[in-house]
């Protein structure tokens, strides 16, 4: 079976910074590759560069395709290399990046041994190369790769909670063609992202590589120039974005509803992001449009009180609600706002943020379990499974994570060494009982604070909650 990588890589005024990335290109550790680099209308030395590197690059033992053409966007430049490739698997690297060694070799042997997966993520470093890329985004890819959130993919990709970039991905030229037939992407609007990904996570959920195998040099030539020029130009380039995630979004949804949900989620996205711009350009008449259209977009599915004032606060409300919609949950949602605002503080998002491991699970389905899963989600941390002794709960399920009960005997040590258990119990003596139990079994354990527990009693008394008939 062929093992042929084919790496397309669009190129634009790139002569100050493309010889890093064909250097990465020459240092790959795998042997099989086809490098296809398309001039996209360059006013500079980047093709110059290129043909250059061409004979370096097939001394390697590659081979290397240089094409010219009109400038046209990355879209239309990946849509030539499409047509040209004769590899069987697919990677859309950007030309002033770099790729570590391990890029290609360590995602096409993630695919060979994982048949039923079509495709592969890895993880990235940003600039700086001692930091990992967004720890908070490393670990959404990792949970969002668990099994039981795999029909949430997509809407958490459409609303910009898992990252849509096609740079550190690898594909199955056999099932990139099942989804574009044609092998050519939708030219239109000002980014290759969304046309590629969001039709792949639709049809099939990827794997995830827990290690940085590409680096982000942040040297942008394609798109992120916009962060730099003004609140403008800025808002502009995002409500294209917005405007294309919607064509496809309606696209792909199967029935009027979930394009509706889809088109919602985009709208909120969209005015999340254009409030951290407008903060970012300290425009303040901006931001108070945006707290409106925020208001007028969100108030038909979640109670806001008139006061609500405090813009960190708001800025949060357009994530919880995203998180919510995509995992089906907008019929339970507990607090207004200002509740909200008490519920999720610094201090009690401490208790949770250094969740790393795919192994966290939630002891007690009733009133507080049910909190504290929203809590994880909207840290977009996906427990596997919910503990609970209530016979009437076991075989139900809370946002698709199921209830069952709590057989640790049958796990082994190095099963039970790798668990990660929140204890949702308000009951102080049950709660004490557990906590014993899971500290026997040689469990860890996390127990949400005094003060976290304090503000959900007086939130469940506000709220009319009968706790008492909830407990585990």
């Amino acid at each position: 079976m062929s093992r042929k990588v084919t790496l397309i890589m669009p190129c634009y005024n790139a002569e100050t910074h493309i010889d890093v990335m064909l250097a990465s290109v020459y240092g790959q550790l795998h042997d099989d590759i086809e490098l296809i680099c398309i001039d996209d209308g360059s006013t500079d030395n980047t093709r110059a560069k290129l043909d250059a590197w061409k004979p370096i690059i097939e001394k390697r033992g590659y081979t290397m395709t240089v094409v010219s053409k009109k400038n046209g966007g990355a879209a239309s430049a990946i849509n030539v290399g499409l047509s040209l490739m004769t590899g069987d698997y697919i990677c859309f690297p950007d030309n002033d990046d770099m790729l570590m060694p391990g890029y290609a070799s360590k995602m096409l042997n993630y695919l060979e041994e994982h048949r039923k997966m079509q495709w592969v993520k890895c993880g990235c470093i940003m600039e700086d190369l001692s930091k990992l890329h967004y720890p908070r985004i490393k670990s959404q890819l990792k949970q969002y790769n668990n099994a039981l959130s795999k029909r949430h993919l997509l809407e958490l990709t459409i609303s910009g909670r898992v990252p849509a970039v096609v740079w550190t991905i690898m594909v199955r030229r056999s099932f990139f063609e099942e989804c574009f037939p044609d092998m050519k992407i939708d030219e239109g609007g000002v980014s290759q992202e969304y046309q590629m990904i969001f039709p792949l996570t639709a049809k099939a959920r990827y794997g995830y590589i827990d290690e940085p195998l590409y680096a982000y040099l942040h040297s942008r030539t394609y798109g992120d120039n916009h962060r730099n020029k003004s609140y403008e130009s800025e808002a502009l380039y995002l409500a294209s974005l917005s405007a294309m995630a919607k064509k496809i979004a309606n696209k792909l949804g199967k029935t009027e509803d979930q394009k509706k949900k889809w088109v919602l989620m985009c709208n909120i996205a969209y005015i999340y992001r254009c409030i951290a711009a407008a903060r970012r350009h300290n425009e303040s008449e901006s931001l108070k449009q945006l707290i409106g259209e925020l208001f007028t977009q969100i108030k038909p599915i979640i109670r806001l009180e008139s006061d609500l004032i405090n813009i960190e606060t708001l800025q949060e409300i357009p994530n919880r609600v995203i998180t919510f919609l995509a995992y089906g949950a907008l019929d339970k949602l507990m607090y207004t706002a200002n509740e909200f605002a008490q519920l999720i503080t610094p201090k009690m998002l401490k208790q949770f943020e250094d969740l790393q491991t795919n192994d966290v699970h939630v002891y007690g389905a009733g009133w507080l379990g049910q909190v504290i899963v929203h809590i994880l989600l909207y840290m977009d941390i996906m427990p596997k499974q919910i503990f609970d002794k209530n016979s009437d709960k076991i075989g139900d399920s809370i946002y698709g994570i199921p209830i069952v009960s709590p057989e640790f005997d049958s796990l082994s040590a190095r099963e039970k060494q790798d668990m990660l258990v929140v204890v949702a119990i308000l009951d102080a003596n049950v709660h004490e009982e557990v906590a014993k139990l899971l500290i026997a079994d040689g469990i860890q354990k996390i127990e949400p604070g005094d003060d976290l527990i304090d503000t959900l009693q007086i939130l469940a008394a506000a709220n009319g909650e009968n706790k008492g008939s909830q407990i585990s």
